[in-house]
């Protein structure tokens, strides 16, 4: 019954990534054209994360969240795993708690930031490992444990995110001169 609520809600591994980064750009660039601040580079770079953060990492944590938990045995097919294992809550859980800091991170910043986006990338790139020997030990391709969603979601998109909260740091630290 709430199973196709979270399906719809997922829409695929690579119509996902696109759908939470298109959003996420035209919410960065309503928030750049419409405020009245000084569009310097730090205001550049924490409007960026500051959404970033919450759409990606925050909301989008908490869809993968359900997914994990409230559809757990076609995503465990879908990553290539077996079905039935509790483990997919404890996923879950762990995403839930990434997720949370993302939603918080709207009303903190710096070093909040940082603490934020190196958990999501630790937690993800722990992932790619997973998913990198699965292909090479077990010749394990399925949608979701190789392909587009492990090079994009669980390495480029934490690997931008760590570059763009190391840059912002710098910015703000000039900007508080």
């Amino acid at each position: 019954m709430y199973l196709n609520i979270f399906k719809n809600l997922y829409l695929g591994g690579f119509m996902f990534s696109l759908f939470y980064i298109a959003l996420a750009v035209l919410i960065i660039a309503v928030n750049m054209y419409f405020s009245e601040k000084e569009k310097n580079t730090f205001f550049v770079l924490e409007t960026t994360l500051k959404w970033l953060i919450l759409i990606l990492i925050g909301i989008g944590g908490v869809i993968v969240f359900m997914m994990h938990t409230f559809n757990s045995d076609a995503i465990a097919k879908q990553i290539g795993w077996a079905t039935g294992s509790p483990f997919q809550l404890e996923v879950g859980a762990a995403n839930l708690a990434i997720a949370v800091l993302g939603i918080i991170s709207y009303w903190q910043r710096k070093m909040f930031w940082l603490a934020t986006v190196i958990a999501y990338a630790v937690f993800l790139y722990g992932a790619a490992g997973v998913h990198i020997n699965e292909m090479m030990n077990n010749n394990n391709y399925a949608q979701y444990n190789s392909g587009f969603f492990l090079w994009f979601s669980d390495i480029i998109v934490p690997t931008i995110l760590l570059i763009l909260v190391f840059f912002y740091l710098k910015a703000a630290k000039s900007n508080s001169r």
